[in-house]
């Protein structure tokens, strides 16, 4: 019987298509982008959902997106190296 296992020291996360690396200065960008993206929202939608549902439900999408790019590259980049210094202050900063 063939042994299909794929072993553990073998897998490597490749994140390059999120970020270049946990120094790359587009995590802050897009963390200030979603902070942005966040106020605006409350400013625009509260107390306003009834009139601007739709648009609300579009902003949201994009906020959430935004919010999983982030944070799932943070959470891989820690699976990778759970001692890295610089990936648990990076995701201790966002």
């Amino acid at each position: 019987m063939e042994n299909n296992q794929i072993k553990a020291e073998k897998a490597v996360w490749d994140l390059s298509f999120l970020y270049g690396g946990i120094d790359d200065r587009q995590i802050d960008a897009d963390v200030s982008l979603l902070v942005s993206k966040m106020k605006d929202f409350n400013g625009n939608y509260r107390a306003k959902l009834a009139e601007k549902l739709g648009l609300a439900i579009f902003d949201i999408s994009e906020i959430e997106m935004l919010n999983g790019k982030i944070t799932v590259y943070l959470s891989l980049m820690q699976s990778k190296d759970v001692g890295n210094d610089a990936v648990k202050a990076k995701s201790a900063e966002v």
